[in-house]
């Protein structure tokens, strides 16, 4: 673990691997039948680590629910009849294979080998509590509702929260332009459509540092994340957001936020559990919508959506993700994520609720109602660096005086000073040369100087920074 740091979190990010179930590939020898013939659907999904597992098992099939899916079919690229709905479930008995809830729901492959079909299906998990016994949760609600319409369209809402809402097994998947195959199967690779945050461990420390405390329970707000979203089983979209190869990438479903006030805000009750056989500590989950960690408009850390609050013996920490991966040994690896996306997982092995102190500038994160007390229960940044504009002129005028530079705008590291930026500087007033000491690197983090007109700096740089918006990385400029 790094040492001298207020909140300490380690990332794993489990981007889901899905590979398909069945071959999709017809068989050249064989002789297809005369007539229509059902639609075999088997499906296959993944943890948001990564791990290949059939639906269904491990008795996991009933905390699917119901899969909603829509079949619409294509004939020489002119749409072939309406929109079909179809409700399955998990076939009792079996892994990894789907059957329709009713027959009205069965799916049959038409006689017209040419008929190209598409599918698009979610899952509606129930609402359900959390498997140890001694850790129920009172009269949960399922977190995903789904209403088909009579014109062959379907609109549904989500509701972010912990595992009771379902939300571990909501998952999704679209299959495009789809010849009848030899085996009659329908492979889904299912894919899981929210993100989610893992919290393994709280430790509490008074200003002093010589009284630590393993915290047993909390609250655990994110107040500027949406706590809810609308969609539509016409918006998919691919990981990423990235551009799609062909329709077949569009695996998630598009979100669409409300941000009014009553619309805004995450928040659970955390408590510490461990198993009954092992004694090792559980993991306790918070679903939310995928998201970018530092994307409010002002620049300000309460302003972001990865700003999260603690509150402990009626005491409010407050913190915020800025995506600095640590390896095993809690060093920064370099490779910084600045977003959580769908059926990625976020661990926070350690939380450091640490009381202190606001001494200004950047030290803490002060959230309505402002206090003019000199002293709060709140924690420091994470990291040393530059949060704000008073960090940024507390810095610059250290740099041009040729005084020592504050301690916490660095940390130490194999003998260096890093001095990392967490917001965009304005030094538009240097209109000249600021070198700083050599035993000073300048971490950027994707982040932009501004200079006046003239104004150079001359240090050591390290990953991104942009300097008038040009890009420099590690200290070359890019073309």
């Amino acid at each position: 673990m790094m040492k001298n740091m207020t909140i300490q979190i380690k990332w794993m990010m489990g981007m889901l691997v899905l590979l398909l179930a069945g071959c999709d590939k017809e068989s050249d020898d064989m002789v297809l039948p005369v007539g229509r013939r059902e639609i075999v659907v088997s499906g296959e999904g993944t943890g948001f680590v990564q791990k290949r597992e059939l639906i269904g098992d491990k008795d996991t099939g009933p905390k699917y629910g119901v899969f909603y899916i829509i079949k619409t079919m294509k004939l020489n690229d002119q749409p072939l009849g309406n929109p079909r709905w179809g409700c399955y479930k998990v076939k009792d008995g079996t892994i990894g294979s789907l059957t329709a809830k009713d027959t009205a729901s069965v799916f049959f492959w038409e006689e017209d080998e040419a008929v190209k079909y598409a599918f698009r299906a979610l899952s509606v998990p129930p609402a359900t509590n959390y498997p140890e016994d001694k850790y129920p949760v009172e009269n949960p609600v399922a977190g995903v509702r789904i209403d088909t319409l009579s014109d062959g369209t379907a609109k549904g809402k989500v509701w972010f929260g912990d595992y009771s809402k379902g939300l571990e097994y909501f998952v999704g998947y679209t299959v495009a332009d789809k010849l009848r195959p030899g085996d009659f199967k329908l492979s889904m690779s299912f894919k899981r459509q929210v993100s989610k945050l893992v919290f393994r461990k709280f430790t509490h420390k008074t200003q002093d540092g010589n009284t630590v405390t393993s915290v047993n329970e909390c609250k655990i707000i994110f107040p500027n994340l949406p706590n809810q979203a609308t969609f539509n089983m016409e918006e998919f979209h691919q990981f990423d957001n990235t551009v799609a190869t062909s329709t077949k990438d569009f695996h998630y479903v598009t979100f669409h936020y409300d941000t009014g006030e009553d619309n805004l805000g995450i928040e659970f009750d955390w408590k510490q559990r461990y198993s009954d056989d092992t004694n090792q500590r559980l993991y306790h989950a918070l679903y939310v919508p995928p998201f970018k960690f530092w994307e409010g408009e002002d620049g300000r850390p309460e302003s972001q959506l990865g700003f999260f609050i603690v509150m402990y013996n009626n005491k409010s920490y407050t913190g915020n993700i800025y995506g600095i991966n640590l390896d095993n040994n809690g060093e920064p690896t370099g490779k910084d994520a600045t977003q959580v996306q769908a059926g990625e997982m976020c661990r926070f092995d350690e939380i450091i609720l640490q009381d202190g102190p606001v001494a200004g500038g950047g030290d803490g994160s002060i959230i309505i109602p402002w206090s003019t007390k000199e002293e709060e229960d709140m924690p420091q940044h994470r990291y040393a660096g530059v949060y704000s504009a008073d960090d940024a002129m507390r810095l610059y005028e250290a740099l041009k005086s040729g005084k020592d530079v504050p301690q916490k705008f660095y940390e130490e590291r194999n003998g260096k000073k890093v001095i990392r930026l967490f917001a965009n500087v304005d030094w538009s007033q240097l209109t000249g040369e600021l070198k700083i000491p050599d035993d000073y690197i300048l971490a950027g983090q994707g982040y932009n100087i501004t200079l006046g007109e003239g104004g150079s700096l001359t240090c050591a740089q390290e990953g991104k920074l942009y300097i008038n918006k040009e890009l420099y990385v590690d200290g070359v400029k890019q073309e």
